[in-house]
């Protein structure tokens, strides 16, 4: 099985000193792309915008809502700054960012050729978020941004008739459900575990399981062709064999010992004990278990052993060391 559940975009009306749902030219970074794809770039009153403005990290980096970064933001932002200066000649594009990460391949040129098109950039510090407000009716432009500019250290306000939230990657709200339904871990901020982040990127640690793509965390389209595929490589490969290789090691149940208690059904995080309803009693399925012991040490009348490492076996082990 491939988890592929990609994820949702931050709600930008959490954060209420960006205006959005309230100034109805406030929009996110979706809704723009939306626009570009119609075809046209323009205000609520339907006027092509003369200045534009767009705001980096709505909803990550930020101790309130989300501390890591979405990654993607930097290098969409920088080409929704070339598209605007391409179907609007004339309009003045403000970058208003915390930091700039342009990683991958060719993309340090690409923020380079964004200055050069005179793209202005504005640098503002962590957790000091923006304020958008209305211009006043004599005012040249639709709102006004005030911002504590980073390296000047002033506090400045920048005209703005469109302005542009790049909203965060963010894992999806049923996350926990799937996660629950396929066995899988979540981390603190609810993107799926994989088995290894260097060595095994893609699997996880339920057998047959692996993930794909933005559901274990911010990544752009190559990163998640990429996964894709070794995810699919990964499946193959095990198909290939004609035969699946089971562990050695696992637990087993007596039978004739187990009180149908079912302790060990309620503990098993990978889902491989299941109860006879028949007989009233557990029954290991071994492809399933890990042999990470806790039914083995949960079991309250001692039905359950873990093959190899049976309490013989260790003693005689321990007596083996102090002979």
């Amino acid at each position: 099985m491939i988890v592929a559940t990609g994820y949702q975009e931050f709600d930008a009306s959490r954060i209420t000193h960006f205006g959005y749902g309230k100034l109805p030219n406030v929009i996110t970074s979706f809704e723009f792309e939306r626009m570009v794809r119609e075809g046209r770039i323009e205000t609520a009153e339907e006027r092509r915008p003369q200045y534009a403005a767009i705001l980096h990290c709505v909803g990550s980096r930020s101790l309130e809502f989300h501390a890591y970064c979405s990654r993607v933001c930097c290098m969409t932002a920088l080409k929704y700054a070339h598209e605007l200066k391409s179907a609007v000649p004339g309009c003045y594009v403000s970058d208003v960012y915390i930091d700039m990460h342009a990683f991958g391949k060719g993309c340090e040129d690409f923020y380079r050729r964004s200055s050069e098109v005179k793209t202005l950039f504005i640098m503002y510090g962590k957790n000091d978020y923006p304020v958008i407000r209305k211009a006043e009716p004599g005012d040249d432009c639709e709102m006004l941004i005030e911002v504590s500019e980073q390296l000047s250290g002033e506090r400045i306000e920048i005209p703005a008739d469109l302005v542009i939230l790049m909203v965060g990657m963010e894992a999806r709200a049923d996350a926990a459900e799937v996660a629950r339904l396929v066995r899988i871990s979540q981390d603190k901020d609810g993107w799926f575990i994989e088995s290894h982040p260097k060595l095994d990127p893609v699997a996880t640690t339920t057998e047959g399981v692996f993930i794909a793509g933005t559901c274990a965390a911010p990544k752009d389209i190559p990163d998640s062709v990429a996964q894709a595929r070794a995810a699919a490589a990964r499946i193959l490969g095990k198909i290939a064999k004609g035969i699946i290789e089971v562990d050695a090691v696992f637990a087993e149940i007596d039978e004739e010992a187990c009180s149908g208690c079912r302790i060990c059904n309620e503990l098993c995080p990978y889902g491989a004990i299941e109860y006879k309803a028949d007989v009233k009693r557990s029954r290991v399925i071994s492809a399933l278990c890990k042999a990470c012991g806790a039914c083995v040490a949960a079991c309250p009348s001692g039905a359950i052993r873990a093959r190899h490492f049976t309490d013989e076996q260790i003693l005689a082990e321990i007596e083996g060391v102090l002979a």
